[in-house]
């Protein structure tokens, strides 16, 4: 029934809410791949008691005011997961100091959101949020690389070469020259383990 009305462009029953919403919208998103409609409906059912979702009806869940105020919002964080389906592309972005904000995103995102895993982003697009300011999912029209430039990211992995170059580290070609000096030459190295073994 919630479907139906759905369908004919009326408010859905009383019981649906936020989550429901957006179980139905996650649904749509194949109206996006070139699905025409999506027929809901009991097996061997009159068309009269069928729900067609359409283009038009995932425009106008979009619209439709049951979820609470929305407004544009932008984040920045580390996007750290990326789940491509087929009914609910979404994207989990990690701030530094807030909570992480789930996202969803439309087909023609998919190429930036898998160029930009892992990377730090800046995310914009319309989410609730709510009296304490907590975002809810956002839903993302926009989404660039915010990464710091100059260095290497702390998400990519240095090979031993590269660190030991940032480092300054050089081969060592005698073991003499791992001596650094601050050992006293008349003090006896058994001696010292001796002391340690017995304070057992």
């Amino acid at each position: 029934m919630g479907l139906a009305s759905v369908a004919a462009g009326t408010v859905p029953p009383e019981p649906w809410d936020e989550g429901v919403v957006q179980a139905v919208e996650h649904i749509t998103r194949v109206l996006d791949r070139g699905i025409d409609e999506i027929v809901v409906g009991r097996p061997g059912a009159a068309p009269a008691q069928q729900a067609v979702l359409t283009a038009w009806t995932r425009e106008w869940l979009r619209a439709m005011g049951v979820r609470g105020e929305r407004a544009r919002v932008e984040v920045e964080g580390r996007l750290l997961m990326a789940d491509f389906a087929a009914t609910r592309d979404q994207a989990r972005i990690h701030r530094p100091l807030d909570p992480p904000v789930r996202c969803t995103f439309p087909p023609d995102l998919e190429s930036t959101v898998l160029r930009l895993l892992r990377r730090y982003v800046r995310a914009s697009g319309w989410a609730e949020v709510d009296d304490d300011g907590q975002v809810g999912v956002l839903e993302l029209e926009s989404l660039e690389d915010a990464e710091l430039a100059g260095g290497r990211s702390f998400w990519d992995l240095a090979t031993l070469e590269e660190l030991a170059g940032e480092q300054g580290i050089e081969p060592v070609h005698r073991i003499e020259d791992l001596a650094d000096g601050t050992w006293p030459d008349d003090e006896s190295v058994d001696d010292f383990l001796a002391a340690i073994a017995s304070r057992d």
